[in-house]
């Protein structure tokens, strides 16, 4: 029990100076990247606001940490799943390695997918509701960030479904038969999932849903695909 606590102590301190590092990097480089960076999410013409002179602060702060998540994501994922799985073999080591490359491109997939299309259909929803009601929303840069925040790492770790199907069944844990069975019940919970952190229209929850059965689709093909690369590991049914 002390040698885990000793490789966890060990796998959360490399991750950390790694954060850290990125931290710094990001600060440093700032005066380059954080205007362009904030015009680009102000989405156009949307008019932000700041209601105190420590929001701005806060803003900085949220963005560089931010920024610095994602250039230490590949090492994080790499320290959670070395962590997860040191009893591999050597020929196996390998194998996490790609593991991790693939949580961070999934993750990252996640977040691009949240910018580009999941967060615009909400902010076009808000300010439709915004006409309806004859309501001129006076919109905080804090909680735009926050909330812009909240769904890029929501969808990025959504977006961790293949990966985790992927690396159950490598190690033979599941197989395609048995999530072929549950997919009627995956595409409700896909529906549940849109309808949690979406605002209550049919038509968005509609289009956040394909997306997350598409990804269920695919785990299941790379499902397919390892059960056909690694027989072995599959029990005779």
């Amino acid at each position: 029990m002390l040698d885990h606590f000793g490789e966890l102590r060990s796998r959360l301190l490399k991750a950390g100076i790694a954060f850290i590092v990125a931290v710094l990097i990001m600060y440093i480089s700032s005066h380059w990247w954080m205007h362009p960076f904030i015009h680009e999410i102000k989405r156009g013409n949307m008019t932000l606001h700041a209601f105190s002179f420590t929001e701005m602060i806060q803003i900085y702060v949220m963005i560089i940490f931010f920024g610095a998540l994602l250039l230490v994501s590949p090492i994080i994922f790499y320290q959670l799943w070395a962590f997860i799985a040191p009893g591999l073999h050597a020929n196996e080591r390998g194998f996490i390695r790609r593991y991790s490359t693939f949580c961070a491109f999934f993750f990252l997939a996640g977040i691009a997918f949240a910018y580009f299309i999941g967060f615009p259909l909400i902010i076009h929803f808000s300010l439709n509701l915004s006409g309806i009601m004859d309501i001129a929303p006076v919109i905080g840069f804090k909680e735009y960030l926050s909330e812009l925040l909240r769904w890029l790492l929501i969808f990025g770790i959504l977006f961790q479904l293949p990966v985790v199907l992927f690396g159950l069944a490598r190690f033979g844990l599941i197989d395609a038969h048995q999530l072929s069975k549950s997919r009627k019940y995956v595409y409700f919970a896909c529906f549940v999932a849109a309808s949690i952190v979406a605002p209550p229209d049919l038509m968005l929850n509609i289009l956040l849903t394909i997306p997350l059965i598409l990804l269920f689709e695919v785990s299941m093909v790379i499902v397919k695909v390892t059960q056909l690369r690694h027989p072995q590991t599959f029990p005779e049914k």
